[in-house]
C-alpha cells in the first residue's frame, strides 16, 4: 500500500518534495521501508539468559521508531487531505468530513490496538511454565494472532 500511494503521487504531480506533505511523506517511506531491515541488526535472544542491554535497546529503539513513523504518516495523511482542498478546491465541508472520518479511525484503531496489547499480556499472565520452574519459554500461537 505505501509503495502503491507513492507511485501514485508520482504519476500525478508535477512538483516533488517542495511542500511538508511531501518531504515528511518521503521521511515516512524511508523509514517504513527500513523498519523491517532492523531484524537484520537484531541481537540474538538467549532463551536461558536474561534480555542483554543491547537487545533492550534495539527493543526499545525499534518498537518506538514504528510508533514514530506511524504518528508522522497519521500527521501526513491529514496535511494530504488539506491539500485536496488547495490543490483541487475541495469544498471545506468534504474537507472536514475528510478529516473527521480519519480523526475516527485513527481513535478506533488506537483503541483495538491498545485492547490487543492488553489481551496478550493477560494472556502471557496465565500461561503455566512448561517445567514447573516458574520461566515461561514460549507463549502460545493465538497469542500472537
Amino acid at each position: 500500500m505505501l509503495i502503491a500511494g507513492c507511485t501514485a503521487a508520482f504519476a500525478n504531480i508535477r512538483e516533488h518534495f517542495v511542500g511538508t506533505h511531501q518531504i515528511l511523506g518521503l521521511i515516512v517511506f524511508i523509514l517504513a521501508l527500513l523498519q523491517p531491515l532492523n531484524a537484520i541488526f537484531r541481537p540474538k535472544h538467549q532463551a536461558d539468559e536474561k534480555t542483554s542491554t543491547s537487545r533492550r535497546m534495539w527493543e526499545f529503539m525499534h518498537k518506538n521508531l514504528g510508533r514514530l513513523v506511524i504518528l508522522m504518516a497519521w500527521a501526513n495523511v491529514f496535511l494530504g487531505v488539506r491539500l485536496l482542498q488547495d490543490w483541487h478546491s475541495t469544498s471545506p465541508t468534504l474537507t472536514k468530513a475528510l478529516i473527521g472520518a480519519q480523526a475516527t479511525i485513527i481513535i478506533l484503531l488506537t483503541f483495538v490496538a491498545a485492547w490487543r496489547y492488553k489481551t496478550s499480556e493477560v494472556q502471557a499472565e496465565h500461561i503455566p511454565d512448561d517445567d514447573d520452574t516458574g520461566v515461561v519459554e514460549h507463549f502460545p500461537e493465538e497469542t500472537y494472532a
